[in-house]
């Protein structure tokens, strides 16, 4: 795929994740903070303060959207290690340096066309 298909892929997944979002009041929010506290703790960090946040609606909804995103086919470098929500943070925090890297950049990625999507009317 190229990348601007999967630039694409990942603009309409972030207003589809946003479109979704912003009927929880707390997600545009959180939404808007997510880059930064990976880029300030780092991704498994993040997810296990989502995790932990997950009686928050709009923590609970990020969290799993970024479980979904990455358990696309296309994101095949985990797709074997993303098998059971419930263990996204156990997965996240366990994977190697390497594909934890991947895993970093992309939810980045992501987010920062959510970021996009929530500051405007959607």
């Amino acid at each position: 795929m190229s990348r601007l298909n999967i630039e694409q892929e990942r603009a309409a997944k972030a207003f589809e994740f946003a479109t979704a979002g912003n009927r929880i009041t707390e997600y545009p929010t959180n939404a808007q903070k997510l880059p930064m506290y990976i880029k300030v703790n780092g991704l498994g960090n993040t997810i296990a303060f989502m995790y932990s946040k997950r009686n928050n609606k709009g923590w609970a909804l990020l969290y799993n959207q970024l479980r979904d995103w990455l358990s696309k086919a296309e994101h095949s470098i985990i797709q074997t290690e993303l098998t059971e929500k419930d263990e996204f943070v156990k997965i996240i925090t366990q994977l190697d340096s390497e594909k934890y890297r991947f895993a970093t950049r992309e939810v980045l990625a992501l987010a920062a066309w959510l970021k996009r999507f929530v500051n405007s009317e959607v």
